[in-house]
């Protein structure tokens, strides 16, 4: 382990434990891989619960992001964004799967999240779930990365293939949208 430490001094200055484990498993150590997505399994499983919304489909999506991640790990370069990286993997495929189903589905969990701990009825989180359903997919995408999955605006830009400045637009126009929806909606009521 020494020598991997010396090699990987030249690059980093430091790494973490966590790091170095990544690193073994970037270099082909199954062990190590093991490790981290044990490590990662209650995370990555809410985040496919969020889009898939049930535990079949959500222990379906991990089975592929596992899978793919173990095929790929090799081209993740730099360890400290391994989270993302695999965050990414988990929410491509969720994705791909929705897409196939014609549907995303929000969860009540993350509902209450979004609205900041709000004491709200069974009616209002209703209301909510509708109006996010009908926002543009980008806007509810960056506001369940920020609000659900508690990542920076970075790295969200990673994950949406896009740029910092784009997510805080996302974002800004996400809530401005919802807002205003639930203003109409209440006003038709």
């Amino acid at each position: 382990m020494g020598t991997l430490i010396g090699i990987l001094g030249n690059i980093k200055k430091s790494y973490d434990e966590k790091e170095i484990i990544i690193l073994k498993a970037i270099r082909g150590d199954d062990e190590s891989f093991l490790k981290i997505m044990k490590e990662n399994k209650e995370y990555l499983y809410k985040t496919a619960f969020i889009y898939m919304k049930n535990e079949t489909d959500s222990l379906e999506v991990i089975d592929e992001a596992v899978y793919k991640a173990y095929k790929q790990i090799r081209k993740l370069k730099n360890p400290e964004y391994f989270k993302t990286w695999i965050t990414r993997i988990v929410i491509n495929i969720s994705l791909d799967k929705i897409k196939a189903k014609n549907k995303l589905i929000l969860t009540d969990e993350f509902i209450s999240l979004a609205v900041e701990n709000k004491n709200l009825t069974i009616e209002e989180k209703l209301d909510l779930k509708d109006a996010l359903n009908k926002l543009n997919p980008k806007y509810k995408r960056a506001l369940i990365l920020q609000y659900y999955n508690n990542l920076t605006l970075e790295e969200i830009s990673i994950v949406m293939n896009c740029t910092v400045s784009a997510v805080k637009n996302y974002i800004h126009r996400g809530k401005k949208s919802l807002g205003e929806i639930l203003k109409e909606d209440y006003l038709n009521e």
